[in-house]
């Protein structure tokens, strides 16, 4: 073997031998984060057709990545026609290796103010099963994890559900 071999051999090994010390240390295990306690912490109307939500949840983070919700937003639908728009307007991260409450701030935009007055503005009093829920929230690592949720024509009655289990 020559010299060329030898100096290509040991750069191969070199090379493989970093992409797998990346490889170990850039693997996470995102099925352990934890997401509990979700509760509605504040409402507030800002004029006749918006207002903000604050929400919180605890959020369990096990692994070496800082997570970041990046974007979201959803339309609540009304017998099919789009009724409140939802949106997170900026950024929320929970650090690597943390337990912690995320406090979140949520737009709500009502698309057609006279179906809330025919609706009812006592929310209590809302028939659910009339409502169906269409969105997306993107969380992102800085390890390079991407994740995209999505809901498409979910009842409201169901997705409020879920929220109080966590």
């Amino acid at each position: 073997m020559n010299v060329k071999e030898k100096i290509f051999r040991t750069m191969r090994n070199l090379v493989l031998l970093a992409g797998l010390l990346v490889a170990i240390s850039s693997c996470q295990n995102y099925r352990d984060i934890v997401v509990a306690d979700f509760q509605l912490d504040g409402f507030q109307f800002k004029n006749t057709t918006s207002a903000q939500l604050n929400v919180s949840a605890l959020v369990d983070n096990p692994t070496r990545a800082t997570l970041s919700i990046m974007e979201g937003e959803a339309v609540i639908k009304k017998e099919g026609k789009d009724f409140i728009v939802l949106t997170i307007p900026q950024t929320y991260s929970v650090a690597p290796v943390s337990k912690q409450r995320v406090l979140i701030d949520i737009e709500a935009s009502v698309l057609n103010p006279i179906e809330i007055i025919a609706t009812g503005l006592n929310f209590a009093s809302w028939n659910l099963k009339q409502f169906t829920v269409d969105g997306k929230i993107t969380v992102k690592s800085n390890k390079g994890f991407k994740k995209v949720f999505r809901l498409k024509d979910e009842p409201l009655e169901d997705v409020l559900k879920a929220l109080k289990q966590i």
